[in-house]
């Protein structure tokens, strides 16, 4: 796979499920390793990426990768271009169009993503199929080892075109990430850092790149300056960031600390100018609050990832503190939080779930393992009656943690369908500078389903405002991941319906959260914690959130792997 100089080291294997972002992009982390494109080439050659149509379409997946470093695309040569830059036998090396036109909606931008990701990846089978075009990959290897981009950081470059290659001839959650990197996640030191506190993603839709906020950190500046989820990004200081990477628009938003930036966005129909002051982000992994406004004392417990292995012990000195200040339930807030290491998730269960409960099971992929179940062992650390709240954001470790509350009727879920990635990945050293995260295995809930694709479907459904319109209910998800393992197992059933009956016409008689939303003076109204607090107040009222714990269905159930 690596050429004899990057070859495996042992390292303990760790279970983990998500890498997220901090105080330097990917591309800086990698501009302080050597990794050459020479590490890839074996992959990437000819004659293996005609060892299927598979292979095919990941090598040209990962090559095209790489003229996107350039701004440029690689096509199938029937596909109609605007200016042909090189002729690589049958891919053609092209201009993408001037990206000038109006945005679309967030809502239609996924959709065309969707679109565009299947009409792609079918043009390339097509052309592996089309025996008369043998198209040499060396050649276009050769043109990006003498690019501008490889010339600035080979090592970025390299991993830009192996991950793309091992997203396909794998899977989305198969790559290499600089060892450094997930060594700051796990310490936590990549959550200080100065700029706006804005999680931000790009959307590739055809020749175009749209830069859309995904979320405003809590007491941020880019949350008090008024930016929200769904923003489309249009221009930095009055620059376009058109055809701009992700990283490259990070790099125009930073600054000192105290300065400021203006962010012009869409949001719909209308064109914004916000003006945000930079100022030092310093991210705590695990905070807490005690909800008052519904007239009972509710505590609050946001965790923002399961990556930090202090994580665990903070959740509990939280809850010893809300407790202590006689909170009459708890809301776990787990929106936008891609998980991390599994022994948090089930340390986490611990917490909540009485002994002998249920967690997680993972089978691995090799028939000679048996599953690896984990149970709560010990008794559960609070009795509170418990609200858990998600997003499509909440993946892997946030919902093996959902999931086990609510297969065991220990929480409600409030919020919307989680992002569906229901597999796991171990880490081994590669060298002194390189992790590679590889997919090893499937994890299966306490009722024996899986959340693979499906994520995990919220009790009482709420988006980011009532009656939400089609680009509040916009996300990507594990589905939009076109190489996702497929689902598995029955989809899952409400086993509660006469309760959830009950809980909604209790809430909607309440009606608070929608009184709250039209009339809050915050920058951004969080209309989910507001719903939550609504069902929670409820979920008490009645004295059936908190059942005595048993699980649904027959336990684990693993007649289809």
């Amino acid at each position: 796979m690596f050429a004899t100089r990057y070859s495996f080291a042992a390292l303990a294997l760790v279970f983990i499920c998500h890498m997220g972002w901090g105080a330097k992009t990917a591309e800086e982390y990698w501009s302080e390793i050597d990794l050459p494109l020479a590490v890839v080439k074996k992959d990437v050659e000819t004659n293996n990426c005609y060892q299927s149509e598979l292979h095919f379409v990941a090598c040209a997946t990962a090559l095209d990768a790489a003229a996107g470093l350039e701004k440029l695309k690689l096509v199938p040569h029937f596909v109609v271009s605007p200016k042909v830059e090189k002729i690589f036998a049958g891919m053609l090396l092209i201009t993408p169009k001037d990206n000038t036109k109006k945005k679309e909606s967030v809502s239609e931008l996924y959709a065309q993503l969707r679109a565009e990701r299947k009409t792609t990846y079918d043009n390339w089978a097509k052309l592996y199929n089309e025996k008369s075009v043998r198209v040499d990959f060396e050649e276009i290897l050769d043109w990006v080892e003498g690019s501008k981009s490889y010339e600035k950081n080979s090592a970025y470059t390299t991993s830009v075109v192996y991950n793309a290659y091992l997203s396909v001839i794998k899977d989305p959650h198969t790559a290499i990430t600089p060892k450094k990197h997930m060594d700051d996640m796990m310490s936590g030191n990549a959550s200080k850092f100065v700029g706006i506190g804005a999680r931000m993603r790009v959307i590739e839709d055809g020749e175009e790149k749209t830069i859309v906020v995904e979320e405003p950190l809590e007491g941020s500046p880019a949350l008090k300056a008024g930016l929200r989820p769904h923003d489309v990004l249009t221009h930095i200081d009055g620059l376009s960031v058109a055809g701009k990477s992700l990283s490259d628009a990070v790099k125009m938003i930073r600054g000192e600390a105290g300065t400021d930036v203006i962010l012009t966005i869409l949001r719909g129909e209308e064109t914004l100018q916000i003006t945000v002051t930079r100022g030092v982000i310093n991210v705590a992994n695990v905070s807490s609050k005690v909800l008052t406004e519904t007239g009972k004392k509710l505590g609050y417990i946001k965790l923002n990832d399961f990556m930090e292995k202090t994580g665990c012990d903070e959740v509990r000195t939280e809850l010893r503190s809300l407790e202590r200040q006689r909170v009459d339930g708890l809301i776990l807030d787990l929106r936008n939080n891609g998980g991390g290491l599994i022994t948090q998730a089930t340390c986490m269960g611990d917490l909540f779930l009485a002994k002998g409960k249920g967690i997680v099971a993972v089978k691995s992929f090799n028939p000679l393992l048996q599953p690896t179940t984990y149970f709560a062992t010990a008794p559960r650390y609070t009795d509170l009656p418990m609200v858990t709240l998600i997003n499509h954001r909440s993946a892997s470790a946030s919902e093996i943690l959902a999931g086990a509350l609510q297969d065991n009727f220990r929480s409600l879920v409030v919020g919307t369908r989680s992002f569906g990635k229901g597999s796991v990945q171990n880490l081994q050293q590669i060298g002194n500078d390189i992790y590679f995260k590889y997919t090893t295995a499937r994890f299966y809930l306490p009722s024996g389903r899986t959340n693979q694709i499906l994520g995990i479907i919220p009790d009482m459904e709420a988006y980011v405002k009532p009656n939400p319109t089609e680009d509040d209910k916009a996300a990507f998800r594990e589905e939009d991941e076109y190489t996702a393992l497929p689902s598995l197992g029955a989809k899952w059933v409400q086993p509660r319906p006469e309760l959830m009956k009950e809980l909604g016409r209790c809430v909607d008689k309440l009606g608070k959260a929608n009184h709250r939303f039209e009339n809050s003076s915050a920058v951004t109204p969080d209309y989910q914690q507001y719903y939550s607090e609504d069902v929670l107040n409820c979920a008490v009222a009645l004295q059936r959130s908190n059942s005595n714990g048993t699980e649904i269905g027959n336990g684990w159930d693993y007649s289809q792997n």
